[in-house]
């Protein structure tokens, strides 16, 4: 999540489990702590790329990190807070903030090592966006409730929260499974299904239906009723074993670090094939144009990989994603 929602939840759940006499100061500690996780992002190279993708939401926002993750933040808040609250306190608001990070991050599309290192694998439930305005202001709101202390409100956001995540998941099954339907109306044989939310809702999501390397990619506007479908492009997904460059090239080894962090979900760009990016993510939910990836240079693949980004915000395609968000045709066609 954004780090104002990260600020705010930590704020939230410090509080409500603080007496009340201690709830801001306990707020202030566990909005700060709940943003530490996010340090990791300063984990980069200038001419290594992947690193930042490599180290993004890795130790850093591991529960078993997080013990020393919150000792670092009541060490640097101590000074500021020791009059108002003792060290337990301090310690136990700081932990609170950054265990729910951790645990908020691991629900959003883009996923978490929540329990490196015993499991090194970055676990995506995939129920909410990593920018979700509505989700942002309900724990704003909880939050007021609970600072001011009225009597039942200061457990309101976080059973906002919970209940709003739970919408998020009862989305990804639905959205799954109309794709799973559609599929089996298109006679399409999936081995594979990978939904996500998204930016900033609960309505639309992007599917991927994946049957050995090819992937079929639509948009399924879950909504409130039947779901519509949106028909999307198609990709084939990049096999290293296809790959003309020497094994023992940095290109090589780079492309397989980078078919590690996106989980194989790696694609060529067309008329572009030293571009490979991460399908998993992209501007519009119908699309196969990847967010970000990587450029590798066949000609010279000792040479340095490079990053690119495609994120086309034009009129265009703001147009189309409304259009499927609000469930109105593209191009003249009714959704199915």
């Amino acid at each position: 999540m954004d780090l104002i929602t990260h600020a705010f939840t930590g704020a939230l759940v410090a509080a409500t489990l603080a007496p009340k006499i201690t709830r801001r100061p306990t707020a202030i500690v566990g909005g700060i702590s709940a943003c530490l996780p996010d340090v990791d992002v300063l984990i980069r190279s200038s001419t290594d790329p992947l690193l930042v993708l490599e180290y993004h939401r890795h130790f850093t926002h591991s529960l078993f990190f997080s013990p020393f993750g919150a000792a670092v933040a009541a060490l640097i808040l101590s000074p500021l807070l020791r009059r108002h609250l003792s060290a337990s306190a301090l310690y136990k608001a700081a932990i609170a903030g950054y265990i729910s990070a951790c645990l908020l991050d691991v629900c959003t599309s883009y996923g978490t090592r929540l329990f490196w290192p015993l499991a090194p694998q970055s676990i995506a439930l995939n129920w909410i966006a990593v920018v979700d305005p509505v989700f942002t202001l309900l724990i704003a709101i909880g939050l007021v409730f609970t600072l001011r202390g009225r009597n039942l409100l200061p457990w309101f956001g976080l059973a906002a929260g919970a209940l709003y995540l739970g919408v998020g998941a009862l989305q990804l099954q639905r959205a799954e499974s109309a794709a799973r339907q559609w599929a089996d109306v298109q006679s399409l044989p999936i081995e594979k299904i990978l939904a996500k939310p998204t930016l900033g809702n609960l309505v639309l999501w992007r599917v991927l239906l994946v049957n050995q390397n090819n992937v079929q990619v639509i948009a399924v506007r879950a909504g409130v009723s039947s779901p519509q479908i949106y028909v999307g492009d198609h990709a084939e997904l990049l096999d290293l074993a296809t790959l003309s460059l020497p094994e023992s090239s940095r290109a090589y080894q780079d492309v397989q670090r980078f078919y590690q962090v996106s989980e194989g979900y790696l694609v060529t760009m067309d008329g572009a094939e030293d571009h490979i990016g991460d399908l998993r993510y992209a501007m519009l939910p119908t699309s196969v144009v990847p967010l970000w990836g990587i450029i590798v240079d066949k000609q010279n693949p000792a040479g340095e990989t490079r990053a690119f980004t495609r994120r086309d915000s034009s009129p265009q395609v703001r147009d189309a994603f409304m259009r499927m968000l609000t469930g109105e045709p593209l191009h003249g066609d009714p959704p199915l």
